[in-house]
């Protein structure tokens, strides 16, 4: 049998999606701010980072300049550009693409983890690898 399954994905994103992507982010942060946990590791030359996210909560992803994968448990829409959502139900492996900032809505509890291939050795290297904005990541956020 060979049945063809269509792959989830977040395509690159063009400029005037990435900057209507930050509009929403800015006006967000004048809004009540969840906590998330987050928690991540480098191991066998993957950085992979994995946030714990409630059913409810809109977020907006820093501007991501790798290509991931972002598997995900639970259930979210993902707006990726263009008037495009992906729906996410369940347990989902969504390819992404760089140069994307996506934003989510958590439809459900729901847990995400984000994995690529670095040759970075810390955690704050491979931050700095995802994003040119690494200060917005909610790991770096003063507590």
């Amino acid at each position: 049998m060979n049945d063809i399954a269509l792959r989830k994905t977040m395509p690159a994103m063009s400029a005037k999606e990435i900057d209507r992507v930050s509009a929403l982010r800015a006006a967000s942060l004048t809004m009540p701010q969840v906590d998330n946990r987050i928690e991540h590791a480098i191991h066998g030359g993957m950085y992979h980072r994995t946030g714990h996210y409630p059913a409810g909560v809109t977020m907006t992803s820093v501007f991501v300049v790798v290509p991931t994968l972002l598997i995900v448990r639970g259930e979210v829409d993902i707006y990726v550009g263009e008037g495009n959502v992906v729906r996410v139900r369940g347990y989902e492996v969504v390819e992404g693409q760089a140069n994307r900032q996506p934003a989510f809505h958590f439809l459900a509890d729901t847990v995400m983890t984000m994995v690529f291939a670095t040759a970075a050795q810390t955690v704050e290297d491979a931050e700095n690898e995802i994003t040119p904005e690494p200060h917005a990541l909610q790991s770096r956020r003063a507590a």
